[in-house]
């Protein structure tokens, strides 16, 4: 290994890459997730392949010691920019072979809407995994152009546009802008990527499952608490989760049949509703229509929670029963409300994340010996694979037979919430 780095919350290793028997030189960098072992994990490979016939038109020097560097700094430049991309599978290895100039390789044919795009939603990762410092961060431009297969003069025509249309800004360092990468995508620019997204995600017709979750949080309120709420989504959707408010959406609005839309935001479309209780909300007739069917959903949920209630004032929603937790508008202003549903998200997307986990990781118990194991009292961890990465999660793993002879095993997490899953007969 000649050198190491990190880069948005991953560790890139690279070293000079055996050619067996090619005429050229090689370079890797292999990229694990941040402060996990070596030996597993690996997110993906990056290599580049020189052949010495470049080599030779561009440093002639077949052995040239800035060739090396030069082949380095592109590896690198890739591994960084397809991180921020998010264009990588699991394990998979991804190859550059540069046997000519750079000058006369090939340019994709990539719309300069679909450059944009990329763009954006690298800097929307980048903005994600550093929240504090994003506006301090660069885009690898060299990588990015690589990847997409397109010339800098693109990209800088693109990312300039983008600066124009107030999506995009220039890095608060002085010596940064969109040369070098030094920009940052601002809540104008989420707001118009998640347009996009939700352009080709909810409409009439979609072929989408209906199951399907788009939305982080759906927010529904009356005019009056109009302020409120857009001051609310502004906040959630600056710290990178998808939130409807129909201001966000007023061209997918238009022309749509709005009693089925709407329905399908609040009962189907998101992990959350936020519901402003206020007298002005029990009194509205779109606001009912929302309520019920936010309430459909929470029924649905079979006690987990899905509306959170913001109050307003004392007044009480219909069919929500006193016993729901809410937060009030008296006691929290609208700063202080964010951070609390930001910190909900993102431990509904880890709990989310450790439930599919659980699911994959999960064998068919053998049911004789569980039940040997019943008769005894002895119910205890069995059968199944990753056990200390299940309890590194903090899962207790419970195993069970019921009256109907079927083993089935009860998932515990650490605020006690019960999960049960059960195998066949």
């Amino acid at each position: 290994m000649d050198k190491q780095e990190s880069y948005l919350n991953c560790t890139l290793l690279g070293g000079v890459e055996k050619t067996q028997g090619r005429d050229g030189i090689g370079y890797y960098v292999a990229v694990y997730p941040e402060d996990q072992a070596i030996d597993r994990d690996l997110l993906f490979y990056e290599s580049t392949f020189m052949s010495g016939t470049a080599v030779a038109i561009k440093f002639n020097d077949r052995n040239s010691k800035e060739a090396y560097e030069e082949i380095e700094k592109i590896t690198f430049s890739n591994a960084r920019a397809r991180i921020a991309l998010e264009l990588f599978d699991i394990g998979k290895s991804y190859k550059q072979d540069i046997y000519i100039k750079e000058s006369e390789q090939k340019e994709s044919d990539i719309k300069d809407e679909d450059i944009q795009i990329k763009i954006l939603k690298a800097l929307l990762n980048i903005r994600k995994k550093d929240a504090n410092k994003f506006k301090f961060k660069r885009l690898d431009v060299n990588g990015f152009c690589n990847i997409l297969g397109i010339s800098i003069e693109k990209y800088h025509f693109n990312a300039s546009f983008l600066e124009e249309e107030g999506f995009i800004k220039e890095s608060l360092i002085d010596q940064l802008g969109i040369a070098n990468g030094g920009i940052y995508i601002t809540s104008k620019g989420i707001k118009y990527l998640s347009g996009i997204y939700s352009e080709k995600l909810i409409r009439k017709n979609t072929h989408i499952n209906e199951n399907d979750i788009y939305f982080d949080v759906a927010i529904s309120f009356a005019g009056a608490q109009r302020d409120l709420a857009e001051d609310l989504a502004n906040k959630v959707q600056d710290a990178g989760f998808k939130v409807f408010l129909d201001s966000f959406y007023t061209e997918h609005l238009w022309g749509k049949d709005l009693v089925v839309f709407f329905d399908d935001i609040y009962r189907k479309k998101s992990k959350y509703c936020v519901i402003f209780v206020s007298s002005e909300y029990c009194d509205r007739m779109w606001t009912n229509h929302e309520r019920k069917s936010a309430q459909a959903r929470a029924l649905e949920e079979k006690g987990k929670e899905y509306i959170l209630p913001i109050k307003v004032n004392d007044s009480e929603l219909q069919g929500m029963q006193p016993t729901i937790g809410y937060l009030s508008i008296k006691d929290n202003n609208i700063d202080q409300i964010s951070k609390i549903l930001v910190s909900k998200l993102k431990q509904k997307d880890s709990t989310m994340n450790n439930e599919q986990q659980l699911k994959e990781d999960s064998k068919i118990v053998n049911k004789e010996y569980i039940s040997n194991l019943k008769n005894k009292g002895q119910l205890r961890w069995t059968n199944i694979e990753r056990i200390e990465e299940l309890k590194q999660k903090e899962y207790e793993i419970y195993f069970e037979v019921d009256e109907e002879n079927k083993i089935r095993y009860r998932l515990e997490n650490k605020s006690k919430q019960i999960l049960m899953y059960k195998t066949e007969k």
